[in-house]
């Protein structure tokens, strides 16, 4: 800015040194003004150099750095745009995590101290679907207030809900409401590994393995039915990713009803307090069994 100011007054003085000295000329044709002295004209001819060295030497300087200015102006208000329209409902949800969110009609109902982080990928519980993503909360002091809640309309019938989820301190819940009834189910506190998922897969696995040994099974047989629990059994190195299974009360529907169920850490809704660091939740499931 302060170049420019400068560029502004080098500028000035030059034109008004030539405007001077071209009416000064005119007028001096026309014998109505003595000619300028010598030493006078040295001394606007000095400064006019001078103005014009200035002006180019700001110009010079200047001309970029007025461009980078420019340049991160438009840049810092098209960032404050993208990150305007990430604010969904008045939380910012990061682009990638939206996508998914929105496609699967998850809608975040409170986010406080999530670090702006409401899914995770990496540790799915099976291996060769390692990356997809899930609900996920993170915060180190475990101050999180998060609540991710979905609905469903379901047609009349006798219906189950089961999800899986996992979490490594107590006070993170998923739950289901039905017509105002709140059902809450505590995630149990594996942490990162094994998880009742993981180990019905390696028990079963290991059965069926035992089977083919003891040839009471073919290996064909075996093969078959090992192939759905392996990416079970081998996840994480074999150790599993602490999810287990949960299913809530099955419940009858009469009408047309709007089930609401999710995933929180919200003391306020659950009655708890989260005590632990982070939380995951995927695959919510309607199973309608038979009348």
């Amino acid at each position: 800015m302060k170049l420019f100011y400068l560029f502004i007054i080098a500028a000035l003085i030059t034109l008004a040194i030539t405007a001077y000295a071209i009416i000064h000329s005119l007028l001096n044709e026309f014998k109505q003004m003595q000619p300028m002295p010598y030493r006078q004209r040295i001394a606007l001819l000095v400064m006019w150099l001078v103005g014009v060295v200035v002006a180019v030497a700001a110009a010079v300087i200047g001309i970029p750095k007025f461009n980078k200015a420019d340049e991160d102006f438009y840049r810092k208000k098209y960032d404050a745009y993208l990150y305007e329209k990430d604010f969904h409902d008045g939380i910012y949800i990061q682009p990638h995590e939206w996508e998914y969110l929105h496609k699967n009609r998850w809608k975040v109902v409170n986010a406080e101290g999530c670090n702006d982080r409401f899914t995770a990928v990496g540790e799915y519980y099976v291996e060769k679907d390692r990356w997809n993503r899930y609900l996920d909360c993170y915060n180190e002091d475990g101050r999180q207030r998060y609540r991710v809640e979905r609905t469903d309309t379901l047609m009349p019938g006798r219906y189950y809900l089961h999800c899986a989820a996992r979490a490594n301190g107590g006070g993170a819940f998923v739950y289901q409401i039905i017509d105002g009834k709140k059902e809450l189910i505590e995630i149990w506190a594996d942490g990162n590994t094994r998880g009742n998922i993981f180990s019905a897969a390696r028990g079963v696995t290991d059965s069926i393995s035992r089977e083919m040994k003891s040839e009471k099974i073919s290996k064909e047989e075996a093969q078959k039915r090992l192939e759905p629990l392996r990416n079970m059994a081998i996840a994480n190195g074999g150790k599993g990713y602490g999810w287990n299974r949960f299913a809530f009360t099955p419940f009858v529907i009469t009408k047309p009803t709007a089930v609401s169920y999710g995933l929180t850490s919200d003391y306020q809704f659950t009655g708890q307090p989260f005590r632990g660091q982070w939380f995951s939740a995927c695959d919510f499931v309607f199973e309608k069994l038979d009348e």
